[in-house]
């Protein structure tokens, strides 16, 4: 598994959450900065430090939550298959059309509302049921707000901890907040 974007705010988190959360077998680490890498590496106790030519080949799936000022082109052939992308960015980094051939593309950092909501923005962003999707950073306020938390998880550099990725799960869960039906966007992407 790769995270792209390793040493960013929501990078190191995921990096964070899989190397302690999961059983991940190696943690591929790709960043453009060497020395936050070699910071990050050391603090998870682990994990191959490479760069995006050698990891793609490498990985079944490719957390993308790197800043992109554009939409990135990857040479299909250089990539494992079957292999997950998960395109955690706003702007996305990758192109959804290039999904296809074993080659899958979910959208992240969007959650869904149990019941509809009224806002024009999940329209822009291309959501898939705008009227109950909302990108996760906002749900994050909302969740706060709700549990009369009155302050913020991911303000500053690095400041996102296991225990406030918990307790946002579980207000979530409390709020009637989902992550996105995996399997609904690995048939869409597959079609």
């Amino acid at each position: 598994m790769a995270v792209v974007g390793a040493t960013g705010d929501i990078g190191s988190a995921v990096c964070r959450w899989l190397s302690s959360r999961t059983g991940v077998a190696e943690l591929l680490l790709v960043a453009r900065q060497q020395k936050p890498l070699v910071e990050l590496q050391a603090e998870l106790g682990g994990g191959r430090i490479l760069s995006l030519e050698e990891a793609l080949p490498e990985a079944d799936v490719v957390v993308w939550v790197a800043s992109m000022p554009r939409t990135l082109e990857i040479d299909m052939e250089s990539l494992r298959k079957p292999c997950l992308m998960i395109d955690g960015g706003y702007p996305k980094n990758l192109d959804t059309k290039f999904a296809g051939g074993g080659v899958h593309v979910l959208k992240g950092g969007i959650v869904e509302f149990c019941n509809d909501i009224s806002w024009d923005v999940g329209w822009m962003a291309e959501m898939d049921k705008p009227e109950r999707q909302m990108f996760a950073c906002f749900a994050e306020a909302m969740l706060l707000e709700f549990e009369n938390c009155h302050t913020n998880f991911s303000w500053g550099r690095n400041q996102i901890s296991l225990e406030k990725m918990d307790f946002i799960g579980m207000a979530s869960l409390r709020h009637g907040f989902s992550s996105l039906n995996l399997n609904h966007q690995l048939q869409a992407s597959a079609a």
